[in-house]
């Protein structure tokens, strides 16, 4: 109920469920005798990041960025230096409206969470057009 009240108002779950969720899913995984794991779109912070490593052993972080704004085409000719990190969202609210919201500090979570994992080199940067 807790996970559906803060999607239907737009907002992420609160960590503490969602650690919760994830140590349970990792404990059954390891008790069937599963040694991995891949996560999407998590962590999202640098603060979640050092609970999750307080929780599992990360190998390695994928990070998938695209060309903001720009078609294909523009992409390859442009300067235009700044990518955005790939996260998938769901929420009630639209792709706009969470954008809008959180294009500024989601940028500086993103950095944060970026040197965090490149500073234990456990960072591979993938960038793609779309």
């Amino acid at each position: 109920m807790q996970i559906a009240h803060s999607l239907d108002h737009g907002k992420l779950v609160p960590d503490d469920i969602i650690f919760g969720l994830l140590s349970k899913r990792l404990e059954d995984g390891y008790s069937r005798g599963q040694t991995g794991f891949i996560l999407d779109g998590f962590p999202r912070t640098r603060i979640q990041a050092e609970i999750l490593d307080h929780i599992a052993h990360v190998d390695l972080v994928l990070n998938f960025k695209f060309r903001r704004g720009l078609n294909e085409k523009e992409s390859r000719n442009s300067k235009f230096n700044a990518y955005q990190e790939y996260i998938l969202m769901t929420s009630s609210r639209t792709t706009k409206q969470l954008e809008d919201d959180h294009d500024q500090s989601h940028a500086k979570e993103c950095n944060l969470l970026e040197d965090y994992y490149r500073k234990q080199k456990k960072l591979l940067n993938f960038e793609v057009a779309k």
